[in-house]
C-alpha cells in the first residue's frame, strides 16, 4: 500500500512539473545569486466579470535594478495575443507577489512573466508563461 501511495504522489509531481506552474524559473546571475518566479494559482482564474493572473518573484540578494511584466493573454487566430499587461519596477526581496485583472471573455488563457534586471553586476532576463485555461463564457457568468 505504501508504494502505491509513493507512486501516486510521484507521478503527480512529475505531471505538475511538466505540466509548468509549480516549478519555478530562475534565472542566475551568478554564483549563489538567483531570481525566481513562479504562478499562484497555477493558471488564470475567474472573478466576478473578470479573468485574474497571479504571479511571484523573489530575488536573492536583493537586484540593484529589475522591471518585472505581467500579463494576461488569449489565444486566437493561431497567436496568443497580449489583453492586459502591467509592469513593476519593485525589488523582490523578501517575495513579491503581483495580480492583473482584465475583463472576462471566453477563449483560451494564459499568464506571462518576464524580469529584466542586474544582480552583483551581473545582467539577467528571463520570463515564463503559466497552465493554460479554457474559459467559457458560462465561467464569466458564474465568477469561477
Amino acid at each position: 500500500m505504501k508504494i502505491a501511495i509513493r507512486i501516486a504522489l510521484l507521478v503527480c509531481a512529475m505531471s505538475a512539473a511538466l505540466l509548468g506552474g509549480t516549478v519555478p524559473t530562475v534565472a542566475t546571475a551568478g554564483p549563489g545569486q538567483a531570481c525566481n518566479l513562479g504562478f499562484m494559482p497555477i493558471k488564470p482564474t475567474v472573478g466576478v466579470g473578470s479573468i485574474i493572473g497571479n504571479a511571484w518573484a523573489d530575488c536573492n540578494p536583493a537586484p540593484r535594478q529589475r522591471t518585472f511584466t505581467l500579463s494576461l493573454e488569449r489565444y486566437d487566430a493561431g497567436s496568443w495575443w497580449l489583453l492586459q499587461q502591467g509592469t513593476d519596477t519593485g525589488i523582490p526581496n523578501p517575495r513579491r507577489v503581483y495580480e492583473i485583472k482584465t475583463k472576462c471573455t471566453a477563449g483560451l488563457w494564459r499568464i506571462s512573466a518576464h524580469a529584466v534586471g542586474s544582480i552583483g553586476g551581473t545582467s539577467f532576463d528571463f520570463g515564463d508563461s503559466s497552465m493554460e485555461r479554457f474559459i467559457c463564457a458560462a465561467d464569466c457568468a458564474r465568477g469561477n
